[in-house]
């Protein structure tokens, strides 16, 4: 049953009104994903909306998307892949990640932190508010091909009181929240902001090559103004389509009442 509530991001995007968000050349920069190691290389760097910083460049132009590539410290980025709404000022406010990554140096406890945020949200305003969000690793390994990878992920809203929707959860391989829901959230400053913290490490150093040793993780939050029976379920498909349609790729699993009948 739970397939006929997939949506693609674009399909609710489209429902919610968003046709002229993801304009080109349009920058939305406070919307941003930063990235710390900590361990045998530590540093820390931010990279905004349609910008970019020590190798790592945002590569769409539109604003409202990250998708990031390159290294960072003892990591290659495969991909970075990020999606908020807060330009269309239009509920629910949203905001996904999609994250794929290898530790090519460092050490088996260091940690990289991949943080995504978005400060400039202005919808919905007040309370009671729906503030829902999910979180996975979908990193796989094999028996003769161990691929340990951990995630403390964990999922806020600021607005401006700090309303954690998912304390810091460990997630190990195939593990994911599942449905966490905070149906009393509020927003009482002008603008609020929607963020999503991993603390990742990743046991097993890669060559760097495709397919070696890569770590698989995603997250999604969304705001909304009424009540939901669902919330964002990020998956294996989420990576997978945004890198095969870049802009269109992040999945949610979500039913409305005002859209889905009983």
């Amino acid at each position: 049953m739970k397939k006929r509530f997939i949506l693609r991001a674009a399909a609710l995007l489209a429902l919610a009104g968003l046709g002229g968000l993801f304009s080109a050349r349009s920058v939305n920069a406070d919307f941003m994903v930063t990235f710390q190691e900590i361990g045998s290389n530590a540093g820390t760097i931010a990279v905004h909306d349609n910008g970019s910083a020590a190798g790592l460049l945002d590569l769409d132009s539109s604003s409202g998307i990250l998708k990031l590539v390159g290294t960072f410290k003892s990591f290659k980025i495969d991909v970075v892949f990020s999606q908020s709404n807060a330009g269309s000022a239009v509920v629910p406010a949203v905001l996904t990640e999609s994250i794929q990554i290898q530790r090519t140096g460092g050490l088996a406890t260091d940690q990289l932190i991949i943080t995504v945020s978005d400060n400039t949200y202005t919808v919905p305003h007040g309370s009671p508010l729906d503030l829902q969000a999910s979180g996975a690793n979908n990193t796989t390994g094999t028996t003769s091909h161990p691929n340990g990878a951990t995630d403390v992920f964990s999922a806020s809203l600021y607005g401006p009181s700090v309303q954690t929707v998912i304390a810091p959860t460990t997630l190990a391989n195939g593990q994911s929240t599942g449905l966490a829901d905070y149906p009393t959230a509020s927003v009482t400053s002008t603008t609020f902001t929607l963020k999503m913290v991993n603390v990742i490490t990743m046991a097993n150093k890669s060559s760097g090559a495709v397919g070696n040793y890569v770590g698989v993780f995603q997250g999604s939050m969304v705001l909304d103004s009424v009540n939901n029976l669902d919330t964002p379920v990020p998956s294996s498909i989420a990576m997978l389509g945004s890198m095969v349609v870049p802009g269109l790729g992040c999945f949610w699993i979500r039913r409305r009442r005002s859209v889905v009948p009983a």
